[in-house]
């Protein structure tokens, strides 16, 4: 199964949780402190990251998608980042970029 990703960068991830939270109809899958938080909705792979000067822009696009083993990434003719990659792959670059979090993808 495929689902889109989009990440976003934002100025305030608390504020940003309770808006996303209610445009999506459901809490994040996963919050890291003030830093990051995650969204799974049967069709939709929704993260944003905290990062001011950049608030408001797409940080990566790109698709979940259950088919991959792998995590890769592309740069597309208007500098946009895409991201391929498994549930799995998201899990080890999560666990990877925030010691302190075990996240553990059920799916």
């Amino acid at each position: 199964m495929k689902k889109f990703h989009i990440s976003i960068a934002v100025d305030d991830i608390d504020k940003s949780i309770k808006e996303y939270s209610k445009r999506l109809g459901c809490d994040p899958y996963l919050k890291v402190h003030d830093e990051y938080a995650l969204w799974r909705t049967n069709t939709l792979n929704f993260s944003i990251g905290k990062n001011k000067e950049d608030s408001g822009n797409i940080m990566h696009i790109g698709w979940e998608d259950s088919r991959l083993r792998y995590f890769k990434e592309e740069i597309d003719i208007n500098g946009i980042t895409w991201e391929y990659f498994d549930s799995k792959s998201q899990e080890n670059k999560i666990n990877k970029n925030w010691k302190s979090v075990n996240y553990l993808n059920g799916g």
